[in-house]
C-alpha cells in the first residue's frame, strides 16, 4: 500500500512538473520581449491548417497571458501576504509609470503602450513570480536554456540551409529567429538563463552547449552590435581581472554605466555629423554596414528632438 502512494505521488510530481515546465516554455515564447520578433508571426495565414492551428494557439495564448499573468501575480500577493522578494520590478514599474505621465501629456492615448508597456510588464510579474524561490529558479533556468538551445540549433540548420523554410511557407527569411540584430541580442537572455543553470543546477554542460551555440550563431547573424556586445561578454569568461571588476557591484553601478554609454553614442553621433574632421574619419568606417549609417542619422535626429523637449519627452508617442 505504501508502495503504491509512493508511485502515485511521484507520477502526480512528475505530471505537475511537466506542467510547470511547459507553462514555462509558453511564456516565454508569447511573452518574452526578446523572443518577439520570431519567425512564428511569418507563419500567420500560410494555407497550411496545422501551422494555422499552431498560430491561432499562439496569438490566443500572447492574448490571454497577458489578463492571466497579472491575475495569478494578485493572488500570489495576497497568499505571501505581500511580503515577497520583489527584486527591480519596483523601480521598473516607477519608470514605465513615467512613461505613461509623459505619453498622457504629450500624445495623449498611444496604441503603442500595448507593445512597449504592458506586454514586457506582464513578463517581468512572471519572472518575479517564478524567480520567487530557488527551486523555481532552478526550473525556469533550465527549461529556459533548453528552449533557446533549441531555438539555435533549428537557427543554425535553416541559416545554412535556407532552403529548408519551403518544408513550411514560400518566404525566405535570413534566419530562423528574426532578422539581424532582432537576433542577435535576444541571445544575451538566453546566456543569462545559461549562466543561472550552470549555478544553480551544478550542470555546466547545457552551458557549454549553449555557449558555442552562442557564438556561432552570433557569427551567423554577423550584427555588428550584437557583434561588440559578444567581444564584451567573451571578455568576461576569458580574462579574470573582467570578472573581478563587475563582481559585487550594485545595480546602481550597472545603470549608471548604461546611462553614461548611452550618453557617448548619442553625443559621438551629434558630433559625427556636425564635425567634418570626424566625418571624413569614420565615414568608410560605417560604409561596412549600411545599418548602422541609419543608426548615426536616427540617432542625430533623436537627440535634436530631445533639445526640443528636453523635460516631459514625447512619450511613446503614436510611431516607432
Amino acid at each position: 500500500m505504501a508502495s503504491s502512494e509512493t508511485s502515485s505521488k511521484s507520477v502526480i510530481s512528475v505530471f505537475k512538473e511537466l506542467i510547470l515546465s511547459f507553462s514555462v516554455i509558453i511564456v516565454l515564447l508569447t511573452m518574452d520581449r526578446c523572443l518577439e520578433n520570431m519567425y512564428f508571426y511569418f507563419l500567420y495565414d500560410t494555407g497550411k491548417r496545422y501551422l494555422d492551428i499552431f498560430m491561432s494557439l499562439y496569438l490566443h495564448a500572447h492574448r490571454y497571458l497577458t489578463i492571466l499573468i497579472p491575475s495569478i501575480f494578485l493572488l500570489w500577493l495576497i497568499f505571501k501576504k505581500f511580503k515577497v522578494n520583489y527584486g527591480v520590478l519596483l523601480p521598473i514599474a516607477i519608470v514605465y509609470l513615467f512613461y505613461l505621465i509623459t505619453s498622457v501629456f504629450t500624445s495623449g492615448y498611444s496604441t503603442r503602450w500595448l507593445n512597449k508597456l504592458q506586454y514586457p510588464f506582464v513578463m517581468y510579474l512572471f519572472v518575479t513570480m517564478i524567480c520567487s524561490s530557488r527551486k523555481n529558479v532552478q526550473r525556469f533556468s533550465r527549461v529556459g536554456v533548453d528552449l533557446y538551445i533549441l531555438l539555435l540549433v533549428m537557427n543554425t540548420v535553416f541559416t545554412l540551409f535556407p532552403q529548408l523554410f519551403s518544408l513550411f511557407t514560400d518566404w525566405t527569411p535570413d534566419y530562423f529567429i528574426s532578422a539581424d540584430n532582432l537576433a542577435g541580442f535576444p541571445l544575451f537572455f538566453g546566456a543569462l538563463l545559461a549562466l543561472l543553470d550552470s549555478h544553480f543546477n551544478h550542470n555546466p554542460v547545457r552551458c557549454y552547449i549553449f555557449l558555442f551555440l552562442f557564438f556561432l550563431n552570433q557569427v551567423l547573424i554577423h550584427s555588428i552590435g550584437s557583434i561588440i556586445a559578444t567581444i564584451l561578454f567573451a571578455a568576461y569568461f576569458l580574462f579574470p581581472k573582467a570578472r573581478q571588476l563587475t563582481r559585487n557591484k550594485s545595480l546602481f553601478f550597472f545603470v549608471v554605466l548604461s546611462l553614461v554609454l548611452c550618453a557617448f553614442i548619442v553625443a559621438s553621433a551629434f558630433l559625427y555629423f556636425h564635425s567634418d574632421v570626424a566625418y571624413n574619419i569614420l565615414d568608410p568606417l560605417t560604409h561596412l554596414k549600411e545599418s548602422l549609417y541609419v543608426r548615426f542619422i536616427l540617432w542625430n535626429g533623436i537627440l535634436a528632438l530631445i533639445l526640443n523637449k528636453p523635460i516631459l519627452g514625447y512619450g511613446l508617442g503614436e510611431k516607432a
